[in-house]
């Protein structure tokens, strides 16, 4: 299992994406940390996991930022970038599911969620979308000039992991 870093504050490094497994990311935030609200947390991110997959039917990428993946005892949510293949997106995004799951995750899970579809190279959308993916990177690694920088992990869910 790989075995995560942390710099003098707390944070995740190096300050970027960092995959990790599920498992990991359990023994990493829950498991090594002695934490009621820790644990309360990761107990509702695991109902939103089992509301999610009941919209969503393929594989999904999720990327998890903030407070709850660095050594603070007690975050206050687990903060959530959503990564959806365009076809699923798109059905979702027209039945008003993907608004939905946004509404209902914070005030049913803790979880602040936004989505994003993954899009072909070829897609009139693709540029505008990799420039909110950089904006979310940014925006996980110094949400602000005035706050230290911090890694963050990414976490792909297929049916063994659901």
């Amino acid at each position: 299992m790989k075995e995560l870093e942390f710099d003098e504050n707390g944070f995740l490094i190096p300050y970027d994406i960092i995959e990790v497994s599920f498992s990991c990311f359990q023994n990493e935030f829950i498991q090594k940390v002695n934490s009621n609200k820790r644990l309360e947390l990761f107990q509702d991110f695991s109902h939103f996991l089992e509301f999610t997959s009941r919209f969503i039917s393929q594989d999904f990428k999720l990327w998890i930022g903030g407070s709850f993946v660095t050594k603070k005892e007690n975050p206050s949510d687990v903060d959530v970038l959503l990564f959806l293949n365009q076809v699923e997106f798109d059905n979702h995004q027209s039945n008003g599911n993907l608004e939905f799951l946004h509404r209902a995750s914070k005030s049913m899970f803790n979880v602040d969620l936004y989505i994003l579809p993954v899009l072909s190279s070829q897609d009139e959308e693709y540029i505008s979308i990799q420039n909110s993916i950089e904006n979310w990177k940014k925006r996980f690694i110094q949400y602000s000039p005035n706050v230290p920088k911090r890694g963050f992990v990414s976490i792909v869910f297929n049916n063994n992991t659901k």
